[in-house]
């Protein structure tokens, strides 16, 4: 199946499903796997990030609506898995590439529109982050994607506050995040200055 018709397929699903979200929710996260063995998606002919972006304006038309369902939990994981496909392409090692692929060395256009979307996404993310499911995943998730520099240490303080009444199950793997956090915080003066503020430290 072709990618487009992979965009069709989803868009239909958008509109003729009770609970569209939850159907799509994995089929885009596989997607977006899969693109990360192909960076440029499938044709010679597309523009940059082109699959990424047709994937972005579907669920975008459709981010009020689906956050509304259950929780917002299944639109959090297209999130995630977005920032990892676009993390992906920021970690791509040159050297070992084989040349099949075309991974715009030194194209600093392309990796300025890979940053804004990067943006764009969690910004996106962190605006369901009030529901405490929300925050813990997008801290075990994503949090340790990113350097963790001035300006995210309130983003970090304030997911941490959320996830407290985490359901049970979740409650554990916050643990484990803030456990990781507290060993980071040996050598990191950021983390350290976080948890001390939540006395977590």
């Amino acid at each position: 199946m072709s990618s487009e018709r992979i965009i069709e397929y989803m868009n239909e699903i958008s509109t003729k499903t009770s609970s569209p979200c939850f159907v799509i929710s994995p089929l885009i996260n596989q997607h977006l796997s899969v693109l990360c063995f192909c960076p440029d998606g499938f044709s010679d002919d597309s523009p940059p990030l082109e699959f990424f972006s047709n994937i972005l304006k579907l669920v975008e038309r459709n981010h009020d609506e689906w956050s509304n369902e259950q929780k917002g939990v299944p639109l959090a994981e297209i999130y995630i898995n977005m920032l990892r496909y676009l993390c992906n392409l920021r970690r791509i090692d040159m050297l070992k590439s084989d040349g099949s692929q075309d991974f715009h060395i030194g194209d600093e256009e392309y990796f300025t529109l890979v940053d804004a979307n990067i943006s764009d996404v969690i910004t996106k993310l962190f605006s369901l982050a009030s529901e405490p499911t929300i925050a813990v995943i997008t801290l075990e998730n994503v949090v340790m994607l990113f350097e963790i520099h001035e300006e995210m240490r309130s983003t970090i303080r304030g997911l941490l506050k959320r996830s407290v009444g985490a359901p049970p199950h979740l409650q554990k793997r916050l643990d484990l995040v803030i456990q990781n956090l507290r060993e980071e915080a040996e050598n990191d003066e950021n983390i350290k200055n976080i948890l001390q503020r939540l006395s977590l430290l």
